[in-house]
């Protein structure tokens, strides 16, 4: 029962972004050790969203080293270990990323998502954000801090190891067939599920959109970072129609919505909507999905240039 939790905080739209990471590490099934970080991102530049999720503003991370630099220090307890987070797509392609950025190797390390694994192991849970799940296992925490939510995800799998009475990681990825993530040199296999025993009613909505994917698509992307989640977009996109968005969505294995609600995970927004939002000139959608984060739900709004990205485009 030996991993480490993590979470990133990111300064802006671009998963090479990092700005905090805060990183848990548990031995025996207890945690034996609680570390956080301050990143100066590169290129250094904030978006005033960021800052509204997690508070930490340029001035806290000016003089703080780049990744780079930290990176000697992080990569021993990287590698050769099990890595959890709760979405491990979004921390995972934060660090994969990041380290492409800086032109480092990945290391060999395996990792597992939280999330994922308690849509199995609930699948009547009315949320699966991190939040929820630590307050039905009565632990609350200060969200969006990354020490807070990599010691809050450390704590649900350490509930979910209990609970299931298994004795590693790879026990509980068998018996609730949630597969490991694996991460080495040169590339990544994404940590995923079997569709058998996922909730499916309380995902359903009038707000999901219909479409089917396109079984002859040709995927480049991080599908793991669409897998399961609902997607909506605002704002007219200058590299592709509307439709052609949704349709890679959901080629992506996401879900898209035509409305913005607490369930909806990101909202992607048109590139010169995007520009115009730093000016203060935001649409009905942009307006709500801020609103909602500021009362804690987890929403990213993704900018068109960096869906291209998500989409391998």
């Amino acid at each position: 029962m030996n991993f480490i939790a993590i979470d990133f905080e990111t300064a802006n739209s671009k998963l090479s972004s990092p700005c905090s990471l805060g990183l848990v590490v548990v031995k025996e099934g207890e945690i034996a050790g609680k570390h956080h970080w301050y990143i100066r991102p590169e290129p250094f530049r904030f978006n005033p969203m960021n800052i509204n999720i997690h508070g930490i503003t340029p001035k806290m991370t000016k003089d703080a080293p780049t990744f780079d630099v930290l990176w000697p220090e992080l990569e021993p307890l990287f590698k050769n270990n099990i890595v959890i987070a709760h979405n491990a797509s979004f921390d995972m392609a934060v660090l994969r990323h990041t380290l492409e950025q800086f032109n480092i190797p990945y290391p060999n390390s395996s990792y597992f998502c939280s999330m994922k694994l308690y849509q199995k192991m609930t699948p009547d849970s009315v949320s699966y954000r991190l939040n929820m799940l630590s307050k039905s296992i009565g632990f609350e925490f200060k969200h969006h801090d990354a020490l807070e939510d990599s010691i809050a995800c450390s704590k649900l799998m350490i509930n979910a190891l209990k609970k299931s009475r298994c004795t590693s990681i790879a026990e509980l990825s068998r018996k609730y067939r949630v597969s490991l993530g694996k991460l080495y040199p040169g590339g990544y296999t994404p940590c995923s599920t079997s569709l058998a025993g996922l909730r499916s009613a309380p995902r359903k909505s009038k707000s999901i959109i219909d479409i089917q994917p396109d079984k002859n698509a040709v995927l480049t992307g991080v599908s793991e970072y669409f897998e399961g989640r609902r997607f909506a977009l605002t704002g007219r996109f200058s590299s592709m129609s509307r439709n052609e968005a949704l349709q890679q969505i959901v080629n992506h294995r996401g879900q898209v919505t035509n409305a913005i609600t607490g369930s909806t995970d990101v909202l992607v927004v048109g590139e010169k909507d995007f520009q115009n939002m730093r000016e203060g000139k935001v649409s009905s959608k942009l307006k709500k999905a801020v609103d909602l984060q500021m009362q804690g739900v987890e929403i990213e709004i993704v900018s068109e240039n960096d869906f291209l990205k998500l989409i391998g485009l």
